[in-house]
Formats: structure tokens, sequence, C-alpha cells
């Protein structure tokens, strides 16, 4: 047992900024130190999705159909959505494709929360509209943020930067 000297001790929560900080200059160092920011170029990556044609949207609308389905995070894809379609586009196609796994995860363990309206009485037909509606303002603002986090990663910080933090602290 540990004397009591009238210190108090640190919570973990107080060091968990500290850690995320730490993190991300940890990846901002790396990626400038060995030069991965020429892979960090939003409009080459988007040229290159591009390339696909159709299929590039359509397999991103996919894989959040697949995340639905997979209990995966959403987070990445939309991260993914954002710096590969920009705002607008990345919108559109991040909630068209979470929008579309919603029913099919309807009477599967998606979350407990789908589990839960899967057995209850309400309808598919509003569960998916209240979905869409309810999951809108976070996905514009967490598309926003993402779209501007190349940038950070090299190492800047923009003002499309500071509003998507705003707007994700609002939601």
């Amino acid at each position: 047992m540990l004397p009591d000297n009238g210190s108090v001790p640190l919570k973990p929560f107080v060091f968990q900024p500290l850690v995320f900080l730490a993190l991300l200059g940890g990846i901002i160092f790396t990626v400038r130190s060995f030069q991965f920011d020429q892979y960090l170029e939003k409009e080459r990556l988007r040229q290159i999705v591009a390339g696909y044609g159709i299929l590039g949207p359509v397999s991103y609308i996919l894989s959040w159909v697949a995340a639905a389905l997979l209990c995966l995070p959403g987070f990445p894809i939309g991260l993914a959505g954002a710096i590969l379609f920009g705002r607008f586009w990345g919108v559109i196609y991040t909630i068209s494709g979470a929008t579309i796994g919603v029913p099919l995860a309807f009477p599967f363990p998606y979350n407990l929360l789908n589990y839960a309206f899967g057995l209850n009485r309400i309808s598919l037909q509003a569960y998916v509209a209240s979905t869409f509606i309810f999951m809108l303002p976070m996905t514009v603002a967490i598309i926003y943020f993402s779209a501007n986090l190349l940038a950070l990663l090299r190492g800047k910080i923009t003002w499309g930067m500071v509003v998507g933090i705003i707007l994700v602290a609002l939601v």
C-alpha cells in the first residue's frame, strides 16, 4: 500500500489527448521524413479513382453496405470517401451506402440499436427514413473534417480543418 502524501493522482483521461497528439505528431513526422506526402495528394488519388469510372463510387457505396453487415466502423470508410470524392460527393456516396446498409442490417445485430429496432414494431420504412435523417449531420461533419485531413498529415492546418473540427464538436 502506498503512503498518502496528499498528492492527487492524474486520472487516465488526462493522458488520452496527450497520447492522441503524440500519435498525430508521430504520423506527421513519419509522413514528412519518409516523403510519403507524395502519396497524400488528393488530386492524384482522385484521378486514380476517376480512372475506374462508375466502379469507383459503386465500390465505395458497396463498402459501406458491407461495413453495415459486418459490424465494421464507418469512420475509416467515411475518411476515405472524403479524400477520394471530396465534400459534396463524399457526403452523397457515404450517406447512400450507409442508408442502403441500414435495411439490410435491420434484422441482424449491426449494433445493439439496430438489433433492438429489428425486434420491435417500428416499420422498416420509418427506421430507414429516421436513420437517414439523423445520420446526415454527422456524415456531413465527418466528411468535411476528413476532406481536409491530408493537409494536416502534411503538417498544414487549414480553415477547412478548423471548420471540420467545429462541425464535429457541434454534432
